[in-house]
């Protein structure tokens, strides 16, 4: 998505220690004190002092499942304070807890406390779950999702089924789910492709493999058309929408077309897909931000070689009008 070259060098420098995202290197320490069935984690959150700007936002994530009695299981409550003991929103992706920082300046460090109890336990009077909501995910039929921004404008599609060819006379063998189209931008401008006329095997975003061999075959994944592989939806892990954040976890198999006995799967995938609302509440922000982490393991005691080749892999298909070297120029 086209974003300005000062937060797009931000974004190539993004840094993950500890526990803590943010937009640079960035570093988080925890320590829990218990006191009468409650935990109180103390988080430092401190900014590297030779970063190249301030961090605007900082987007932060802390895993609490290391500090958890095993006997709470689920059933906990759990607010993050300020050093004013002003609450601060956070999502829960399971046990992981999402928030942003408007402002956490280069050289310096914040303390937050993250207060967590069982259910029922009063000394913690507010629950989380009060800052959650649903309004910004829309779960659609066959397990795609949509999700918005508080203003309703649409920030990307999830097709976990797959998608009908849009023209006419199309080689079934192209028909595919599991990637997203379209990505918007705040200004509302679709920044990807489906199934365009030069490329139909292309989609939005989406992750297959070119070159492969496995079990003495040669599978490809991308080029659809061959009728060799595909990638397909598998299914929906996890769901989860909040003040700072939304998103889900889903699962796809690589399947192989060309064993002449059985379709065989070779490999197992997981997306999880995490989209920050940050852009909300900053009036200046002009982009917004995804993460989407792909975990890829073998479905066999078989593994898929993936021989050097030229592409590949993750893919992103921009519009079509961006065709073409006089029509686009890409900062790396």
């Amino acid at each position: 998505m086209p974003i300005p070259h000062s937060h797009l060098d931000r974004l190539l420098k993004q840094f993950l220690l500890a526990g803590c995202l943010a937009l640079g290197p960035a570093s988080m320490s925890g320590q829990a004190a218990y006191e009468s069935a409650v935990i109180s984690l103390n988080i430092i959150l401190s900014a590297h002092p030779e970063a190249e700007s301030d961090y605007h936002p900082a987007i932060c994530s802390y895993d609490i499942s290391k500090d958890l009695p095993t006997d709470w299981g689920d059933g906990y409550r759990a607010e993050l304070l300020d050093k004013s003991g002003q609450s601060i929103p956070v999502t829960w992706r399971g046990k992981t807890a999402l928030w942003t920082l408007n402002n956490l300046k280069k050289g310096s460090s914040q303390e937050l406390t993250l207060k967590l109890a069982p259910k029922g336990n009063q000394r913690i009077a507010k629950s989380l779950s009060s800052n959650l909501y649903g309004e910004d995910l829309c779960v659609l039929t066959g397990g795609d999702f949509r999700i918005s921004g508080e203003d309703g404008g649409q920030r990307l599609t999830y097709h976990a089924q797959p998608t009908p060819l849009p023209r006419a006379g199309m080689d079934p063998a192209f028909i595919r789910g599991a990637y997203i189209h379209p990505l918007i931008t705040p200004g509302g401008y679709r920044v990807t492709e489906d199934y365009p006329d030069n490329h139909i095997h292309h989609h939005g975003v989406w992750f297959p493999w070119t070159k492969t061999e496995f079990q003495g075959r040669h599978p490809d994944f991308w080029n659809m058309g061959q009728g060799q592989g595909t990638v397909a939806w598998k299914g929906t892990d996890r769901v989860f929408s909040g003040a700072t954040a939304s998103g889900f976890e889903v699962r796809h198999q690589f399947i192989d077309y060309t064993n002449p006995e059985i379709n065989t799967v070779a490999l197992d995938e997981s997306w999880e897909v995490t989209v920050y609302s940050y852009e909300e509440t900053q009036g200046d922000m002009d982009f917004w931000m995804f993460d989407l982490n792909s975990t890829q393991s073998c479905a066999t005691g078989d593994p898929l070689i993936l021989p050097e080749y030229h592409y590949g892999g993750l893919g992103f298909r921009g519009r079509e009008e961006w065709d073409g070297k006089p029509n686009a120029h890409f900062l790396t």
